[in-house]
């Protein structure tokens, strides 16, 4: 296709390609996606003839994948790509628009005569045209000497050597979910990137196959006698697919989990009784589950983990069993929290634990939790969201009040270790880069901060005087939970913070911290995220025998919380979104950037910005860049960049 309609463009140090058939292009930028290259789509409407749509590659990257998997049959247009390559290195790159700014909304910026030239028309600056102007303001700058020329040369310059792509949305459309334009692609170097779509990372659930009726769980075997739901991910699933075809066994969907329903169907043909049959079953399975069994003929429920995380709900005869409590909270406070590898068969009036590693029954403690059921419930709030930012006053308050003893015993830990590495994942790694910079200004001690995922990569540094602070909300963590077991394997403590009594962090750890925080029921972390910033803070502090100045600090922000979470605050910001300022932030980020600065004479730091789709509020901080990659994911791609502090 590229070589019959593609082009290769040296003048805007592109490869192109336009048709008439706006499926096969919107297919064909998909699959690009298995090679990593990214393309950008577009589309021309036409009154007389048909409409074209089209793809370009400008990316760098992107062209020598391009070259290295595609490439040209022909030698024309061979030699072009190659031209375009040695061309320039800097002047390739994936942008719809180079700069976030219309040429008339320019002049409001830089309206001085020499530029005028440029600046006609209103649409949005191209990069050749901003780089005769950078220029000509350059010049001036060096016969005048004024700051505000100084100013937009330095911003100009940023936006053209940033790696931001500014592209207007187009349109925002509700899609269902077996359309043949959902895609969910794991590209190497692009994971699960979607052009020209407002699906955030979580656009699906299910790990094997595509978003659709046949692929929704819960799955059955041949006969539809056993049905089951499975969080988790089965690894060897397509051999045990392919052995039980081979048996002569029917598949209805394209998912790990429906050899759960086959195998045991295929072991009760065997002779197996029903929990036989699910225990010989499970024990094929490699990888992680949790699941919940059920066969028509039986008036019993199997429920099993391993890796995923499962608990039950013990009430008044009747029994529950869910990934978290919350779940099962309105009907009872009593919980019992499985291990990796329990079996429980739940008939309606007992509860039997067997464990399948250690091959023998196995009892589990029953607890009490003490949230209440208004702490999982929105009460009064629109959502969840905003419900749990303003509980942060409590939450923050419970974190803090740990007994001095367990404080002062992590940090007795922390002061004979040779060696300290914060762990986490999400929304909590990024309490522990916060913190590491609060260890290093208040205690002057060194942390090494790592992603979960990315911990067994540091294997070699530990040993038996490692201590390794695994920070989590649920404590159910894959990515953590087999760090800390790395940890474990090499002898190393392991001190946890954690909001989750008796999860598997809990159970993994020497010593742990509860956050005190709660249910949170959002996605987007909020009370938990500080209520381990609390925490971390008041061990900092303790390290350098700080003690009750680290808990005043924190007890004087209870103040702050609070009337930032208020009603009046709240109350206040409803006005202020009628305001014309929160319309140009809302509208145009960028604009609303130079708006700030030039009426202001001040530099947003920084950012809460409200998404105009969920309502949600998303701040960023300037210390702490990366969690803008969480937000773009979370809050629907809003433009979010954060600038370096110039000082305290």
């Amino acid at each position: 296709m590229f070589d019959a309609e593609g082009c290769v463009n040296l003048k805007s140090w592109q490869i192109s390609l336009r048709m008439t058939n706006e499926r096969l292009v919107r297919t064909l930028q998909f699959l690009l996606l298995r090679f990593g290259i990214i393309s950008s789509f577009s589309e021309d409407k036409r009154l007389k003839w048909n409409d074209v749509f089209g793809i370009t590659l400008s990316n760098r990257e992107s062209v020598l994948n391009f070259k290295k998997y595609i490439g040209f049959l022909s030698q024309v247009k061979k030699n072009k790509l190659n031209k375009l390559i040695k061309s320039s290195v800097k002047n390739l790159y994936y942008r719809e628009i180079d700069f976030p700014l219309t040429k008339q909304e320019f002049k409001k910026v830089a309206n001085i005569d020499k530029i005028k030239k440029y600046l006609k028309g209103k649409n949005f600056l191209t990069k050749n045209t901003l780089i005769k102007i950078l220029n000509v303001l350059k010049s001036e700058y060096q016969k005048t000497g004024e700051n505000s020329l100084r100013d937009t040369i330095y911003l100009v310059e940023k936006f053209l050597n940033s790696e931001i792509v500014f592209e207007k949305v187009k349109r925002v459309v509700s899609i269902k979910s077996d359309t043949d334009f959902l895609y969910d692609l794991e590209v190497l170097n692009n994971n699960n990137f979607i052009a020209n779509c407002l699906i955030s990372h979580n656009s699906r659930w299910a790990t094997h196959g595509g978003v659709t009726k046949e692929n929704a769980h819960p799955h059955t075997d041949c006969n539809d006698e056993i049905a089951v739901v499975h969080n988790g991910i089965i690894e060897n699933f397509q051999e045990l697919r392919n052995e039980l075809i081979s048996k002569g066994h029917v598949f209805k969907s394209q998912t790990d989990t429906e050899v759960i329903p086959h195998l045991i169907e295929e072991a009760i043909k065997h002779g197996e009784n029903f929990e036989n049959a699910c225990k010989i079953s499970l024990k094929k399975l490699e990888g992680s589950y949790a699941v919940l069994i059920l066969n028509k003929n039986e008036k019993k429920i199997i429920a099993a983990r391993k890796f995923s995380p499962l608990v039950l709900g013990i009430g008044d005869g009747e029994y529950f069993a869910a990934s978290d409590i919350p779940a099962f909270l309105e009907y009872t406070k009593k919980v019992m929290y499985l291990y990796d590898e329990d079996f429980v068969v739940l008939d309606g009036s007992t509860i039997k634990v067997f464990n399948l590693k250690e091959d023998k029954p196995v009892d589990r403690v029953i607890d009490s939790v003490d949230w209440g059921i208004e702490q999982a419930k929105k009460g009064e709030f629109d959502h969840f969201m905003l419900k749990e930012i303003t509980e942060q006053v409590d939450t923050v308050k419970r974190a803090i009040q740990q007994s001095k003893e367990d404080i002062d015993f992590v940090t007795n830990e922390i002061k004979n270790s040779n060696g300290i590495f914060f762990v986490a994942c999400g929304t909590s790694y990024h309490a522990c880069v916060a913190a590491s910079y609060i260890f290093s200004k208040i205690a002057k001690m060194h942390v090494n901060v790592v992603l979960a995922s990315e911990f067994p990569n540091y294997e070699h540094f530990l040993t038996d005087k490692t201590l390794i602070i695994a920070v989590s909300q649920s404590g159910e963590t894959a990515d953590l939970l087999e760090a800390v077991r790395t940890a474990k394997k090499k002898g190393s403590k392991v001190i946890s913070l954690v909001n989750v009594m008796g999860s598997s962090l809990t159970r993994h750890s020497d010593k742990f911290l509860m956050l005190n925080a709660g249910p949170e029921i959002c996605v987007a972390s909020t009370k938990a995220y500080t209520a381990q910033l609390a925490i971390l803070t008041l061990l900092a502090y303790n390290l350098v025998g700080k003690y009750e100045e680290g808990k005043k600090k924190l007890e004087y922000l209870w103040n702050i919380i609070y009337y930032l979470t208020s009603r009046n605050m709240r109350d206040k910001i409803k006005e202020f979104v009628k305001d014309e300022i929160f319309r140009k932030f809302i509208e145009n980020p960028a604009e609303f950037y130079f708006y700030i600065k030039y009426k202001f004479r001040v530099e947003p730091i920084l950012f809460s910005i409200p998404c105009k789709y969920c309502g949600k509020e998303i701040i960023v901080d300037h210390r702490d860049r990366k969690a803008k990659d969480i937000l773009r994911k979370t809050f629907k791609y809003v433009h979010v960049e954060c600038y370096e502090r110039a000082n305290e």
